[in-house]
């Protein structure tokens, strides 16, 4: 299954939601009083606190959800790919641009389809 390789603000869905509360309980762990709202829209605010999260891992912190930070989300814990896996149902991800990326319940050979 491929689930979208790259998200940057302004993107929103349940792969968004997802990054939000792994930034949420990332923080809350360290004992940061965040201000991040897991309301599906990865908006400024999420992007701001994925910088924090991206300068203290060590990697280019440009805000964004790509290669690196997945890799290093997956190093804390948290793998957004098997965690879309789990939720039954087709995800979406609409990315900034307005693009909509759809993957199907548990096609594991499947490519994503772009609606």
């Amino acid at each position: 299954m491929d689930v979208p390789k790259y998200m940057q603000p302004g993107s929103r869905g349940v792969a968004a939601n997802l990054v939000l509360a792994f930034l949420a309980g990332y923080f809350a762990s360290k004992g940061v009083d965040h201000k991040i709202t897991c309301d599906g829209i990865y908006g400024d605010t999420g992007a701001d606190y994925m910088k924090m999260y991206q300068n203290f891992s060590g990697i280019e912190a440009d805000g964004c959800v790509g290669p690196d930070t997945r890799a290093r989300m997956i190093k804390d814990g948290f793998d957004l790919e098997a965690a879309l896996r789990s939720i039954p149902g087709k995800s979406v991800l609409i990315q900034a641009d307005g693009e909509a990326v759809a993957w199907p319940e548990f096609a594991e050979s499947a490519d994503s389809i772009t609606l």
